[in-house]
């Protein structure tokens, strides 16, 4: 199984993606290294998680891992899409609420990525 190796790719993804906006859109002085650590060991905590709940119950389903992708890729991204546009709106579209929301989409979709593309042999 790919899980541990794609919740670290999607860890380091989501934390520099956050420190980017955070460091981008809050006009933060500086980025404090030692705090980006450990927000890599909490969303690799999180991005865990919601990989093992959330992607590899699909893997459960097929054996070909292109038939898959193509099968229930689209269905996912778009309830995924359409959940975190509601979460959004709940949150009547508060900066922060939309640029994490918008970090964890762009980390699910790569996530589907690394876990079910073929491997080049």
């Amino acid at each position: 199984m790919k899980t541990p190796l794609t919740a670290i790719k999607a860890a380091i993804l989501s934390s520099s993606l956050l420190f980017i906006y955070v460091f981008v859109f809050e006009n933060v002085e500086k980025i404090i290294i030692p705090l980006y650590f450990l927000s890599i060991v909490i969303t690799f905590l999180i991005a865990g998680g919601m990989i093992f709940f959330t992607i590899m119950p699909f893997s459960l389903l097929e054996k070909d891992n292109t038939i898959l992708f193509k099968k229930y890729f689209p269905f996912y991204a778009i309830v995924f899409f359409c959940s975190c546009l509601g979460l959004a709106y709940m949150a009547k579209f508060e900066n922060i609420v939309v640029g994490v929301l918008s970090i964890a989409y762009i980390t699910a979709m790569q996530s589907w990525i690394w876990t079910f593309k073929p491997e080049n042999k």
